[in-house]
């Protein structure tokens, strides 16, 4: 076995080598905000911001007689529409020594510390807009709130039992915890197409994208396509639901996944018309120089936005979706009988297809079953195909 050199001075016993310390910081926080990022961009004037909404008569029995006097219609205005400000911020102070000494991965210990409190900012600006919340005027105690994207939704709804939609007041009041189905989505689609929406994308959180995989589709498969998506920088792939009314982009938001009760985003599924939808901004980001106290630098973060929800008819929402509830397993099995005119043995290769439970094939002719087929699954809550067992 080979030994040390006697006597080498060895780096157990050596005083002042320098430290090796990466230059590079890793930080696998997430920082991207797709729905403010799809939505558009407007300006605010004013904390409380306003625009008007309006929507042309439903289709009727249109034929006139010849010289026939024109019948003025009446004309219906338009409605108003508004939501407040909300001010957002985010500080730091640094120590005058920390700021000078020398450092790993940054040169400036503020100049690295406002660059994570913009990703922040920017998270927490994304988190509002989803937010089930009431727009609030505030006072001097009591902060301004913007009106969050659940509680604009009434008309394309799905609600637990009990739910019941938001208001100009009001959030969302929520219903009783369900499990998601597809037949929910179905009936937002339709009523959002009936309404007028065209919905972009279908956006939720990351729990419950994961079911939407392992439980839609039908008959219809109409879950598991996907499309090569390309933009001018990278090719992204992405999932897409095929529905009776169009295609939609599956985008799962990581800043809906919050575990606080107060802002549960897992237990809504958003549709969404991004044309309808903008964030309107009265303030951009600035950063703020803040008054010498001590020895410290300190800044702050502030920007005042708010949500502009052009007309709620363009949105859908199935909300109160119980993320844990059981989607893998069936209670009962449906017998489909296979009948036989004489007591001989019945061959058959035909495929039996259930709709919500398992299969099992069976004789009525007490004589033998013999089968290759397979049973196919295409209920909301999916089974492994397994072979039928003859009996």
């Amino acid at each position: 076995m080979p030994s040390a050199g006697t006597n080498s001075f060895k780096t157990y016993e050596a005083v002042g080598n320098r430290e090796d310390l990466s230059d590079i910081i890793s930080n696998i926080s997430p920082t991207d905000t797709p729905f403010v990022s799809r939505a558009g961009k407007s300006k605010a004037d004013a904390t409380y911001h306003e625009w008007q909404t309006d929507e042309l008569a439903a289709p009727g029995a249109n034929a006139h007689l010849e010289s026939e006097e024109a019948d003025i219609a009446q004309s219906s205005p338009t409605t108003r529409l508004g939501n407040y400000t909300q001010i957002f911020q985010k500080t730091c102070s640094v120590s005058g020594t920390q700021e000078v000494v020398r450092k790993a991965g940054r040169a400036s210990e503020m100049a690295y510390q406002m660059i994570k409190r913009g990703k922040e900012l920017n998270k927490d600006i994304e988190l509002a807009m989803l937010s089930n919340q009431a727009k609030a005027a505030g006072d001097a105690t009591h902060a301004r709130k913007l009106r969050g994207l659940p509680s604009w939704i009434s008309t394309n709804l799905s609600a637990g039992a009990g739910g019941s939609a938001g208001d100009a007041t009001h959030a969302y009041t929520p219903g009783t915890a369900r499990a998601l189905t597809e037949d929910m989505v179905m009936d937002v689609i339709q009523s959002g197409y009936e309404n007028g929406a065209n919905f972009d994308a279908i956006m939720v959180a990351p729990a419950v994208k994961v079911i939407i995989s392992k439980t839609f589709g039908g008959t219809g498969d109409r879950v598991t396509q996907y499309r090569q998506q390309t933009s001018k920088t990278a090719g992204t792939t992405v999932a897409v639901y095929q529905s009776d009314f169009g295609n939609f982009d599956i985008i799962p938001n990581r800043v809906m996944h919050n575990s606080n009760s107060d802002l549960d985003l897992q237990k809504f599924l958003f549709l969404v018309d991004f044309s309808m939808v903008s964030v309107a901004t009265l303030r951009p980001v600035k950063s703020v120089t803040l008054a010498k106290t001590g020895d410290n630098e300190k800044r702050m973060l502030v920007t005042e936005k708010t949500l502009v929800v052009k007309n709620e008819k363009g949105l859908g929402m199935v909300a109160d979706i119980d993320v844990n509830a059981d989607y893998n397993t069936k209670s009962t099995a449906v017998t489909a009988t296979i009948t036989s005119s004489a007591a001989a043995p019945i061959y058959t290769s035909a495929a039996v297809s259930n709709e919500s439970l398992p299969v099992t094939v069976t004789s009525s002719a007490g004589s033998p079953v013999y089968t290759s087929a397979v049973i196919t699954n295409t209920s909301d809550n999916p089974v492994p195909t397994q072979a039928v067992t003859a009996s």
